[in-house]
């Protein structure tokens, strides 16, 4: 059996994966869902300051080796900021997969898009911000991540938001900043198979963004922009269109026996044992 190991990303909790675990537990997948340290809905500002991305992926790699020692064939699942601390962790640990779900990028690759400027600007106007924790204002929040939502929807999912760490948002976003380079990631140590997702209407993790990480993570490294979609692509799928193309897409990967799998091919079909295979 695969498991997922479900990432979620800044200002979130697990609560972001709910619609996602039902649908891939019941395909018959096992599902783990961690929440980052200090992140509940509930949570205060003083509750996250000067936490760093290299203390979420501690804490993530303990949670990961812990469910090593159970489980095989472990996919890690990232969203967002959670896209970037998935590929901070595959390069700790031998995962059979990574998808990334508009990943934030590791240090060197972010560079000045004025869409996500526009969605932070009111986080980098707060002086200090790196010493705190920080929390996006319910206009900011439906602008720049829950556009492709209902106001009804995008209301429901800002009262789960919660703070997060401005050392942490620092780390991402202004990275030659930090002296320590917290969001670096060395592709070379990432040897699995990588599919990187990304919504066409994404306001802060902008496509080109994506493509670009996907060129960097190496070839044979699967990309799409999805049409119609904004940020929150766990909750904005609905219909689990991006799911089934996960789904497919990992059948088609764990079923090789290299870890560095070939590219899937464009198409796929369902043979009598109900396993997706190739077809030309």
């Amino acid at each position: 059996m695969t498991t997922l190991f479900f990432i979620h990303g800044m200002w979130s909790t697990p609560r972001v994966w709910d619609n996602y675990r039902a649908h891939f537990q019941s395909l018959g997948y096992r599902t783990i869902a961690p929440a980052l340290v200090q992140h509940f809905s509930s949570n205060q500002a003083k509750h996250v300051q000067n936490l760093s991305l290299l203390d979420y992926v501690d804490q993530l790699e303990e949670e990961y080796r812990a469910a090593e020692k159970q489980y095989q064939n472990i996919v890690l699942v990232g969203h967002s900021m959670g896209g970037l601390l998935a590929q901070l962790l595959a390069s700790r640990v031998n995962c059979k997969a990574l998808v990334l779900l508009a990943s934030a990028p590791p240090a060197g690759l972010l560079t000045f898009h004025p869409e996500p400027a526009k969605v932070l600007s009111g986080v980098f106007c707060k002086p200090f911000f790196w010493k705190n924790g920080v929390k996006l204002s319910y206009r900011t929040a439906r602008h720049g991540i829950f556009n492709a939502l209902t106001e009804t929807e995008a209301k429901t999912q800002y009262e789960r938001l919660c703070f997060e760490s401005g050392q942490a948002i620092r780390e991402v976003t202004l990275w030659y900043t930090d002296p320590k380079r917290a969001s670096s990631v060395d592709p070379e140590k990432i040897d699995c198979p990588v599919m990187n997702l990304v919504g066409e209407h994404d306001r802060i993790v902008p496509p080109s963004s994506v493509k670009k990480l996907s060129r960097y993570l190496g070839a044979s490294k699967h990309f799409q922009q999805l049409s119609h979609f904004g940020h929150m692509l766990p909750i904005e799928d609905k219909n689990f269109a991006i799911a089934k193309q996960i789904h497919v897409w990992l059948c088609w990967q764990l079923g090789t026996q290299s870890s560095r799998a070939k590219e899937p091919s464009k198409h796929a079909a369902t043979n009598d044992q109900g396993l997706y295979t190739a077809t030309s």
